[in-house]
């Protein structure tokens, strides 16, 4: 199967995980400590005094985002374009990938399509609001409004959406209890963001590879191979393509499990990784990190292998293995046919 992936990772689960909670669609997610009313209110006035603007690092490319940033929300050194609340219940970040959905047309509809392929049908899916207008400049956007219950609990979300001239930014606030609507609805009318361009003048890679027997994408979400059992196997493949962080390859074993342990935990959701294996090692001849991992997700038993290469962009290529289905030994064949060549 051809696939030349610029896919929007990332947007509701981090890149490393997509393929986990997409194949977890048990739908037992979301849990946190709560945020008070009170609490919430008292995060109520910001200032242009407070409004904060991140400018990427030059070799991510020139470009800049904006906001008053809320009473009590920081960002760190380490993660500048994420803040979080005082008492982490709530979040704020900006990510910056190819551009490849036209804003432009999304609608409600088409939008609860793409969270409930990330989430699995048995996520209940609520979207009360897409806006979609123009920036000053003339640039699609997106305001947009989810909520996510699964297991009586419920993630909100809001999400400021702009293509560029060639890339898609991604604003997300999201939060699982408290009352934060107002703020947040408040807050996402501030913010800005400043088009720009990566450092990266080729196209990414045409990536081919031999995917297992089945294997096929689901409507509303080309950019995963499903297991053909799906959504009773959803096991399933998945390839990103995001600006190139080549920091990745000074990361130990022990900084990857604790990424995949404390990211869960932001879903409030606890699990301990067993590390299968931990290799640096090469992909199509360019650095990559392989990464094999198994782990419990609320009752299902998952298994992946990432593969993380260091190219003109970064490339992930995420197998995973949900419950007691069987296609290791396959995803291993996979692999060994993955090619990644210029066009």
């Amino acid at each position: 199967m051809k696939l030349k992936q610029k896919i929007l990772a990332g947007l509701i689960v981090l890149a490393l995980l997509g393929g986990a909670l997409t194949a977890c669609n048990s739908g037992k997610e979301e849990s946190s400590s709560s945020a008070s009313s009170s609490e919430a209110s008292s995060s109520q006035t910001s200032s242009s005094e407070e409004s904060q603007e991140q400018d990427t690092d030059e070799e991510q490319g020139v470009w800049s985002w904006s906001m008053e940033v809320p009473e009590g929300f920081a960002n760190t050194e380490e993660d500048p374009n994420t803040y979080t609340s005082a008492d982490g219940t709530c979040t704020i970040n900006a990510t910056v990938i190819l551009k490849v959905d036209d804003i432009a047309g999304l609608t409600v509809e088409g939008y609860k399509e793409i969270l409930q392929a990330s989430f699995g049908e048995s996520a209940q899916i609520e979207v009360p609001t897409v806006v979609v207008d123009q920036t000053p400049e003339g640039f699609p956007r997106a305001k947009t409004y989810a909520i996510m219950t699964m297991e009586d609990r419920a993630v909100h979300q809001m999400q400021y959406l702009m293509n560029g001239e060639e890339l898609e930014y991604v604003i997300t606030f999201t939060w699982i209890d408290g009352d934060w609507e107002a703020l947040m609805k408040k807050t996402i009318e501030t913010v800005e963001v400043k088009d720009g361009t990566l450092p990266s003048t080729v196209e990414p890679m045409n990536i081919d590879f031999q995917e297992p027997e089945g294997f096929a994408p689901q409507e509303g979400n080309p950019s995963m191979l499903y297991a053909p059992g799906y959504p009773e196997d959803s096991s399933n493949i998945m390839v990103s393509i995001m600006p190139k962080e080549p920091t990745f390859l000074d990361a130990t074993q022990e900084e990857f499990q604790e990424m995949v342990e404390s990211s869960y935990a932001q879903f409030g959701i606890q699990t301990q990784v067993e590390v299968q294996e931990f290799t640096f090692t090469e992909l199509c001849g360019m650095p990559a990190i392989r990464f094999h991992i198994v782990y419990d997700l609320q009752g299902t038993r998952m298994e992946q292998i990432e593969y993380f290469v260091d190219g003109d962009y970064t490339y992930v290529f995420s197998f995973t293995q949900a419950g007691d289905a069987q296609w290791m030994e396959e995803f291993e064949k996979t692999i060994q046919t993955i090619t990644m060549e210029r066009g």
